[in-house]
């Protein structure tokens, strides 16, 4: 609690709203309606810089700018929990595929959701299905290992174009 005694919390996303997911969007519009149905204040921020490799100055300016006393990660990465952590600043880790026991925290079962979605196209007539996802982009090299680790990495993802079943139309 702030001095003058408002209760504040701050959520964060880690990519522009306008990129955000339209499940991101409703969790947080519900989410924003539930803690201000309970007397608090709420400040939504979203940015890519909170993700990014100087993330932790990005935080810095965040926090110190901000009256929240409590955060709410959206599908952060454990370095940002672990920033906020370091710091004792309490949070809720909010719609991450990880499972993080030591927090408080909301998951998401991503393999349990693509079979819900799989058999919701089969029961609907559907029998050519594809998941289309963008690659993933590897964290920051630090190390000669870090480097091995990525270069690796590029070389077992093979292109859409070699995997089994796929024709070009």
């Amino acid at each position: 609690v702030r001095p003058g005694g408002t209760k504040s919390v701050g959520i964060l996303c880690f990519v522009p709203l306008d990129e955000a997911s339209s499940f991101n969007l409703y969790a947080i519009d519900k989410l924003q309606d539930h803690l201000h149905n309970a007397g608090l204040s709420v400040h939504v921020h979203a940015g890519t810089q909170y993700a990014s490799q100087n993330y932790g100055q990005a935080l810095e300016r965040l926090v110190q700018g901000s009256p929240a006393t409590a955060w709410v990660l959206i599908g952060s990465t454990t370095g940002t929990v672990r920033w906020f952590l370091d710091r004792k600043i309490p949070i809720f880790v909010a719609l991450t595929p990880r499972k993080m026991n030591e927090l408080p925290s909301l998951s998401l079962d991503v393999e349990a959701a693509y079979r819900h979605a799989v058999g919701l196209f089969v029961m609907h007539g559907h029998r050519r299905i594809a998941l289309v996802l963008p690659r993933p982009v590897p964290t920051a090299v630090r190390t000669k290992d870090d480097a091995d680790k990525v270069r690796n990495w590029k070389t077992a993802v093979a292109p859409h174009r070699a995997t089994p079943g796929f024709s070009e139309r």
